[in-house]
């Protein structure tokens, strides 16, 4: 797939979700409603986040890898094991992980830049956050 620009990335520790549910839809994917305890913010420049989503078909079904990177404007660290709110340039909202399979992060620094990548496998890719059911 195309890569993605991200405007904006922000996080929930598993501990802090309330509500997961999955939403079937027709085309085969599925929509996520998500209630959360609060979300934090990953402090990155303003849309210098990059998306790529890589699909795989195996003989169980397809398999998805979602790479991610960001250059943050501080020096971050990593983050727990979360959920990643991705918010797209066009303003889509997107979920990366979920609670039984949570995302990891990375960190690479430089004498200028800190950069924040992920690289998430599933059987799902990101899915679109929806607000109510």
């Amino acid at each position: 797939m195309k890569i993605q620009i991200i405007s904006s990335l922000a996080y929930v520790e598993v501990k802090n979700i309330t509500s997961y549910n999955l939403i079937p839809e027709r085309n085969g994917l599925s929509k996520v409603f998500l209630k959360v305890l609060f979300w934090k913010d990953i402090p990155m420049h303003l849309a210098s986040g990059e998306m790529q989503i890589i699909s795989k078909q195996h003989p169980a079904g397809t398999y998805y890898t979602c790479n991610i990177s960001a250059r943050l404007k501080v020096i971050f660290g990593t983050i727990p094991e979360s959920l990643i709110k991705i918010t797209l340039c066009d303003g889509r909202e997107l979920i990366l992980g979920t609670p039984f399979i949570p995302v990891k992060s990375d960190e690479t620094r430089s004498l200028t830049n800190y950069l924040f990548s992920i690289q998430h496998n599933g059987i799902d890719p990101p899915l679109e956050m929806i607000t109510s059911i």
